[in-house]
This record gives C-alpha cells, sequence and structure tokens, in this order.
C-alpha cells in the first residue's frame, strides 16, 4: 500500500468513524464498538504519518543544503548510522565526552565509500546528533553518549541492492577513522602517543584497567560499513 492509498483509507475509516461517533446517540453507540474504534486508529494513524512527514521534510531540509539543486524525498535514500560513542570499544581506547561532540560537528558533509570498483556507492552525512543514554554508564562510570548521523544517497539501479541491504538491517555496523592529537592515559594521565607513559593498555594496575582515552580530535578521514566491525571505534593516528 503506497503512502497516498494509507491516507485515503485512513480518512474514510475517519469520516465513517466520526458519524458514529457523533450522529449516532450515546445509548447506541455500544452497538458501533468497532466504528468508534477505527475512529480512534484512524486519529492516531493520521497523526503519526503527520509527525513522519514533518520529520521527513525537515531532513529533506537539512540534505539539501549540500546539493547543488534541490532533491525530492523520491529521488534520496534517507537512512541513520550510529558513527561511535564514548565508551571502552574491543581495542581498549575510549572518546572523552569533548571529542564526541568534536566527532559530531567534523562529521557533517563527510563522504562515506562502501566499495572500490565502479560503479562506486557512496553516502554523505548531512547531519549529526550526540545521543545521551543516562541509564547506561560506560566502563569508566560515564553517562553513555553517541555520535548518530544522517546520511543519504541518490537512488539509482547501482545501489538497488545496497539500500535494499540497509533496509533489511543486513548493513549496519559502522567504522570510522579518524585522527586524535592526544591519548591520555586512564592510569597516569599522560599522553600515551609522546609522553614516557610507562602502563601498558589493557593491563590491570592495582584493580584498574589501564585505557587509552583519546581527545581533542583533529580530523575525521572516512566512514564505511563492516561487518563486523574490528573494532567498535576505529581510529588512526
Amino acid at each position: 500500500m503506497t503512502e497516498k492509498e494509507a491516507l485515503y483509507f485512513l480518512k474514510g475509516e475517519l469520516k465513517l468513524a466520526q458519524k458514529v461517533a457523533y450522529l449516532i446517540p450515546e445509548t447506541e453507540r455500544s452497538n458501533h464498538s468497532d466504528h468508534i474504534d477505527a475512529l480512534i486508529y484512524a486519529i492516531k494513524a493520521i497523526e503519526r504519518y503527520r509527525t513522519e512527514q514533518y520529520e521527513n521534510e525537515e531532513l529533506l531540509k537539512e540534505l539539501n543544503k549540500f546539493t547543488k539543486r534541490e532533491h525530492k524525498a523520491e529521488e534520496v535514500f534517507i537512512f541513520d548510522v550510529i558513527l561511535c560513542n564514548n565508551d571502552v570499544d574491543r581495542d581498549g581506547d575510549m572518546f572523552c565526552d569533548s571529542a564526541i561532540y568534536e566527532l559530531a560537528n567534523k562529521y557533517k558533509g563527510v563522504t562515506g565509500i562502501f566499495n572500490t570498483k565502479q560503479p562506486y556507492i557512496s553516502a554523505r552525512i548531512f547531519k549529526t546528533e550526540v545521543i545521551e543514554d543516562p541509564e547506561r554508564i560506560t566502563e569508566t562510570g560515564n553517562v553513555f553518549k553517541e555520535v548518530k548521523a544522517y546520511a543519504y544517497m541518490v537512488r539509482s539501479a547501482s545501489n538497488f541492492d545496497f539500500i535494499k541491504d540497509i533496509e533489511a538491517g543486513i548493513k549496519k555496523e559502522v567504522s570510522i577513522s579518524c585522527s586524535a592529537r592526544k591519548k591520555v592515559c586512564s592510569i597516569c594521565g599522560r599522553d600515551m602517543l609522546h609522553d614516557r607513559c610507562v602502563h601498558i593498555k589493557n593491563d590491570d594496575y592495582e584493580g584498574e584497567t589501564c585505557r587509552g582515552i583519546l581527545t581533542d580530535i583533529q580530523d575525521v578521514y572516512e566512514w564505511s560499513f563492516v561487518s563486523p566491525p574490528v573494532v567498535s571505534n576505529s581510529i588512526k593516528y
């Protein structure tokens, strides 16, 4: 069912239910409970539809800031991905909170290329935001934060199957590549890249595990789908 067909159906249900709910005496409404339920369903469905339409329109406005001409909704495929978070990754590194916000800002407009052979498949990030989950705490005791990105690609025959894989959840894991000026030792606070830190990452010191805290993001290079990512936050120095 298309959006137009769905809306037409809902409007029909709404009109029918309105007649039942408002024109039939209250003493007889119990005989038409199915139609009254249809009214409630139709109103809620239309509200959801309007909300989704508004959100899609707002995303399209943001998207068109990165294009040379204005694109319509049917021309593009919009999807969201989680780029990184502030918890410890599989390599024993983590982003500090300030780095999370720096990454969110720097990844706007960055293009990801997902194959190296023609025809190339690529998508561009046009919006980012930092999502906090107060009920989730990181290994180091901080509130969990992650960078959510909204990306788009122009629909074409060459990326049809790729889009289907994203919609089906087959392609969803993302790795990023960026450079950080410092990687601070969680034990002594020294820069593990440039100072004489004697601690070894992932080793335990009096009950505390040594971690590398990435801070002061200098640049971001790329992002890509991988299955699964080698590390949850893929970093280049």
